[in-house]
C-alpha cells in the first residue's frame, strides 16, 4: 500500500489565511478597546469638571443664604471608573442563635418525671 501524496502548500496556505484572521480580529479587539477607554477617560475628566463647578454654584448659592432644603437636590457626586451600574450590599454574617432544646431531651425528661430548669 503507497500513502496518499500531502499537498503541503494547500495546508500551509490554509493555515496561513487562519492565523492571518486571528491577528485582524485581535487588532480589531486592541483598537476597539484604546478607543472605548479614551472615551470613558474623557467622560470622566469632563463629569469631574462639571460636578466641581456645580458644587461650586451650590457652596456660593449657600453662602447668598439660600435655604440647604432647595440647593440639596443638586447636590451630586462625581463618577468614578470603578463605579458599577448598581451596587448591592454585602451580605452581613448572621449571629449563631442558640440551639433550640432538643426534643429527645424533653420527651425523656416527661417519661423519667424529671422538671426541666
Amino acid at each position: 500500500m503507497s500513502s496518499p501524496a500531502i499537498d503541503f502548500a494547500s495546508i500551509e496556505s490554509q493555515v496561513r489565511a487562519e492565523a492571518d484572521r486571528k491577528v485582524e480580529v485581535l487588532r480589531a479587539i486592541v483598537d476597539t478597546h484604546t478607543q472605548l477607554t479614551a472615551a470613558r477617560d474623557a467622560f470622566f475628566a469632563d463629569d469631574a469638571r462639571r460636578v466641581a463647578e456645580l458644587s461650586a454654584l451650590t457652596k456660593e448659592a449657600s453662602d447668598l443664604g439660600l435655604d440647604t432644603k432647595h440647593i440639596k437636590p443638586f447636590e451630586v457626586s462625581r463618577l468614578s471608573p470603578s463605579r458599577g451600574e448598581s451596587r448591592r450590599r454585602a451580605s452581613r454574617p448572621r449571629k449563631p442563635s442558640s440551639p433550640a432544646p432538643r426534643v429527645t431531651d424533653a420527651v425523656s425528661a416527661d417519661r423519667t418525671g424529671e422538671a426541666q430548669s
